[in-house]
């Protein structure tokens, strides 16, 4: 991965969602890549987690590949969606 690029990931328990705290930490993310001069964020989702893939596009990441059959540790194949959020063309 460039130098230029870093990965997330944001975890949220469930009886807590709705609350604010995605977009905080989102908030303090984003204030440390532009930081570090980050240019582009990866965040690698699985499939079957809707609540986590429309919480990254509602912040404009987009879909750029797919991982498929991932094996989790139990031995399910799973798709992972990979999105990034570009900050070229992004107010900062």
């Amino acid at each position: 991965m460039p130098n230029s690029w870093a990965n997330i990931a944001s975890f949220v328990a469930p009886n807590l969602s709705q609350m604010g705290i995605g977009q905080k930490l989102w908030s303090a993310t984003r204030r440390a890549s532009i930081a570090t001069n980050i240019k582009i964020i990866d965040a690698t989702i699985r499939e079957d987690n809707v609540v986590g893939l429309k919480y990254y596009s509602g912040l404009g990441f987009i879909n750029y590949a797919k991982i498929l059959n991932w094996p989790l540790s139990d031995g399910t194949c799973v798709t992972r969606i990979r999105k990034r959020f570009n900050y070229q063309g992004q107010t900062r």
